[in-house]
């Protein structure tokens, strides 16, 4: 990654922190309100 972009400097990894992105999870109450269903 780094040679692709030219990037020079440091790269660190914080091992104390997760990994990965959580799981995001949407407000479906309004459309479900109109009749809206998630499958």
């Amino acid at each position: 990654m780094c040679a692709e972009t030219g990037f020079k400097g440091e790269l660190v990894c914080d091992l104390s922190k997760p990994g990965g992105t959580m799981r995001k999870l949407m407000d479906v109450s309004g459309p479900e309100r109109l009749g809206w269903k998630a499958s």
